[in-house]
């Protein structure tokens, strides 16, 4: 309900788009620009407030309001940047901007949360007293109740739209509502005379904020780096290239993203008789029912499999029965025989601690096919099947 509220607002701004890339930029572009504008103003409400009743913590939960509009900044340039078309320079594209600009708030994050531990412990050792009317209660919890729904819309968009950026900037809206609760908590006290809770509430949201910032370099380093794709895309490009008529399985799928940009490699095992024509076509159907399901750039490489071969059958049988007695030995695929060298090859996917499981399941098979030599390729982790 939430959501389908949100998307009814939402539509109020983003103009319907036939173009993917063109709607991404507008609800990315709109969410940046709408925590600019909210955030200047709870940060000026905050700001205020805290000088008038003399609160440190509140005073840094202002900053951290308009920490918000910074990092929001950042989106809209990273996303910018992001939107701009492949050059020569950059042939994929420039869509990890968005990846460094999530960098560069966490960054923002950890320097301001420093700050705020520093000053808090200062006012701790230095308590001063504070006044705590009505007005600035209700008016700090209507802040928070305002972040609250921004960041539930903020993840939204971030969702949506798979950018880490943006899910980053919903992460600092929600850490902006628990550090107004630590407000909150420590003007609670303050009537009580507790006026060192002051410099105790500065000092959470600085260790909120660094925690958050910490959590967010981490995830987007680890972006960076190249992360595995998740297994059910795995499981949605073996079933639309199976789909397509003439392929027997898929395997060795690579896949390179740069923001919303795919590039997917992968092998379809298709009948050795088939013609190259044929081969060709099937490979190509493959990449553009892939293209259109994923918006993906495709490369497909063909497997010729020689079906019905009694031998190969047989071998086939032993990897069965090898791989559900040795949890090692995980799959198996491209199974061929080079007959005139009475050479069997054929590709493994294994653990990466056992190192030799290839010399283990040559010695099965020898034992029923001494009469053949075995050339056996261990997938790499990169590749998945």
């Amino acid at each position: 309900m939430i959501n389908f509220l949100h998307q009814k607002f939402l539509s109020l701004f983003i103009k319907k788009s036939d173009d993917p890339k063109e709607l991404r930029f507008q609800y990315g572009n709109f969410a940046g620009w709408n925590s600019i504008i909210f955030n200047t103003v709870l940060f000026a409400m905050k700001l205020v407030m805290g000088f008038m009743i003399n609160s440190l913590a509140l005073i840094a939960d202002s900053v951290h309001s308009i920490s918000d509009t910074a990092t929001s900044v950042i989106v809209i340039i990273g996303f910018k940047i992001s939107g701009k078309p492949a050059d020569k320079e950059h042939p994929f594209g420039h869509q990890r901007a968005e990846y460094v600009a999530t960098l560069v708030i966490a960054i923002i994050l950890i320097v301001a949360g420093i700050e705020f531990i520093k000053e808090g412990i200062v006012r701790f050792l230095n308590p001063s007293e504070l006044t705590f009317p009505l007005p600035i209660l209700l008016l700090v919890t209507l802040t928070m109740i305002v972040k609250l729904w921004m960041g539930h819309l903020t993840k939204y968009i971030g969702l949506k739209i798979d950018s880490k950026a943006i899910q980053a900037d919903a992460v600092h809206h929600y850490t902006d509502v628990i550090s107004t609760v630590f407000v909150l908590i420590s003007l609670f006290l303050g009537n009580f005379g507790l006026y060192f809770f002051d410099g105790i509430g500065s000092a959470l949201v600085g260790l909120m904020l660094i925690y958050t910032g910490f959590s967010i370099a981490i995830e987007t380093s680890s972006t960076l780096l190249g992360t595995a794709p998740k297994r059910e895309l795995i499981e949605i490009i073996k079933n639309l290239s199976n789909t397509v008529n003439g392929v027997i399985d898929t395997h060795d799928i690579i896949i390179h993203q740069y923001g919303d940009n795919k590039f997917i490699s992968l092998h379809i095992e298709i009948n050795c008789n088939l013609t190259c024509g044929e081969s060709h076509t099937i490979a190509k159907d493959v990449e553009i029912k892939l293209k259109d399901e994923l918006q993906a750039h495709v490369i497909v490489h063909i497997d010729p499999i020689e079906l019905n071969n009694p031998v190969l059958e047989g071998i086939k049988l032993v990897l069965a029965n090898f791989k559900a007695n040795n949890a090692s030995l995980q799959d198996y695929h491209d199974i061929r025989m080079n007959k005139e060298h009475d050479l069997i090859i054929f590709d493994i996917v294994a653990q990466s601690n056992d190192t030799n499981i290839a010399e283990q399941i040559t010695a099965e098979l020898e034992k029923k096919f001494n009469n053949f030599d075995f050339e056996i390729h261990v997938d790499p982790i990169f590749v998945n099947n």
